[in-house]
């Protein structure tokens, strides 16, 4: 059975020095999903889920899935990552109705402009709404994983709109404040 809820583009489990394409394998343990009318996908990282030899035996291994969501969008691409003995789960939708007008994290003399990043994160159902600014998830989301100014204290501001309420929402706060854009 087609699965029109979640389509695999790349899935790529191993190491550095052994690399196997399980694209078409998490596919199908996804497609034998979609009965439950789930939406959410979940596959247990191992190489004997995956039916196959292991890789590089003696090694935790790895394992990357980027994936679409037709019902959001065919140009909306996600990714997640795990390792041996985890289980993965990919939520399937539905799609979110916020859109970012505006999105800055800042301090006193220096700023950054988040909100293609936040509207991209905001994007995937799998993600939460809910952000503690400043955070791991915050700025692995927004600033790449990289905190732009260590040791100064950052302030967070969104501007956004959902289709329930088309009236502009604005929220702000500093590091480790939580933020719930919805």
């Amino acid at each position: 059975m087609s699965n029109r809820m979640i389509t695999v583009i790349s899935a790529l489990y191993g190491t550095p020095r052994k690399v196997i394409d399980v694209t078409a394998k998490i596919q199908d343990i996804f497609d034998g999903q979609i009965k439950n009318s789930n939406l959410a996908y979940t596959v247990d990282i191992g190489y004997t889920t995956f039916d196959i030899p292991d890789p590089d035996p003696g090694v935790v291994k790895a394992c990357t899935i980027v994936y679409n969501l037709p019902l959001v969008g065919s140009d909306c691409v996600f990714m997640r990552g795990g390792q041996d003995n985890v289980t993965l789960t990919l939520t399937a939708g539905p799609a979110r109705t916020i859109q970012v007008k505006q999105a800055i994290y800042a301090t006193y003399d220096m700023g950054l402009d988040v909100t293609e990043k936040l509207n991209a994160y905001l994007r995937d159902p799998g993600n939460s709404t809910t952000l503690v600014i400043g955070s791991q998830t915050f700025e692995n989301a927004l600033t790449e994983g990289q905190d732009f100014e260590p040791g100064r204290m950052k302030c967070f501001s969104v501007s956004y709109t959902t289709s329930s309420n088309q009236n502009t929402q604005h929220l702000c706060g500093y590091v480790d404040q939580t933020v719930n854009i919805s």
